[in-house]
């Protein structure tokens, strides 16, 4: 992990707590340094250029612990950079999901809309 990177996620780490210390007061803040995080961490890959700047980005908080095949994704209480996706349920496509960036894991994750809320 490169020393940029590594700022970057400090950053993050320190705005989530101000964040959670006075929700709303720092949620621009933290939507952007997540971002600039999501971005660094996948620079190798021109497809992704941009992909988290988008205004259809906010932060949502997590209400519940995440386990993926790559472990665990997220905790309880977690704040992270998610947006509205269509999802593809038993009955069709429905706009019910949400795409939420893994900081642990470095990846967008598919979850269900209780699992989250928009902060």
């Amino acid at each position: 992990m490169s020393n940029e990177i590594e700022r970057l996620r400090r950053n993050v780490e320190t705005i989530a707590r101000r964040e959670n210390e006075h929700p709303g007061l720092w949620t621009d803040e933290l939507r952007a340094a997540l971002g600039k995080l999501a971005q660094a961490e996948h620079a190798d890959y021109p497809q992704y250029d941009g992909h988290w700047s988008g205004p259809e980005w906010t932060v949502v908080k997590l209400n519940r612990r995440v386990k993926t095949k790559l472990g665990v994704a997220f905790e309880k209480g977690e704040l992270a950079l998610a947006c509205r996706t269509l999802g593809v349920t038993d009955i069709g496509i429905s706009p019910t999901t949400w795409t939420v960036y893994s900081v642990r894991n470095r990846c967008d994750t598919v979850v269900s809309p209780r699992t989250c809320k928009r902060v």
